[in-house]
């Protein structure tokens, strides 16, 4: 079911969402068992996500209890992406704004996995922290 987007900011701001959520969820549901790691999300944080981000919905159903691989999670994204943006995915993926975003979300990420590694955190405290960090980056002091 592909959804219309009016705009690129629109369209990145939307996967951007796909990246940050999958991310979350192997920084923070890893289940380490006998045949491998696990995403594992516990049935609460799972009806939070459907509660506060009804949209997130799919990917969470396609990643839960899947193996930690970040090929399999980056195959799942796209397929998300797709599924909402079509054809334009593809010039998303390209374009300077998700590019820039993303970039800072994982520089963000690497300064503070170690903190966030320890505290079990929402979906919208992630979101906030990393939109946080995206304006720190964007306007420093």
């Amino acid at each position: 079911m592909e959804t219309s987007y009016s705009g690129d900011r629109e369209k990145s701001a939307f996967l951007l969402e796909a990246v940050f959520f999958e991310q979350w969820l192997r920084f923070c549901w890893i289940a380490e068992e006998s045949e491998g790691c696990f995403i594992r999300v516990p049935e609460a944080a799972a009806c939070d996500i459907e509660k506060n981000f009804p949209q997130l919905k799919p990917l969470l159903e396609c990643l839960n209890n899947s193996p930690v691989d970040a090929g399999l999670s980056c195959e799942a994204v796209l397929n998300y992406g797709r599924s909402q943006l079509g054809d334009s995915l593809d010039s998303v993926l390209a374009s300077s704004i998700f590019q820039t975003r993303v970039t800072q979300f994982h520089l963000w990420l690497a300064r503070k996995g170690e903190e966030l590694e320890n505290e079990e955190i929402s979906f919208a405290r992630w979101k906030m922290l990393a939109a946080m960090a995206e304006d720190t980056a964007a306007h420093p002091l």
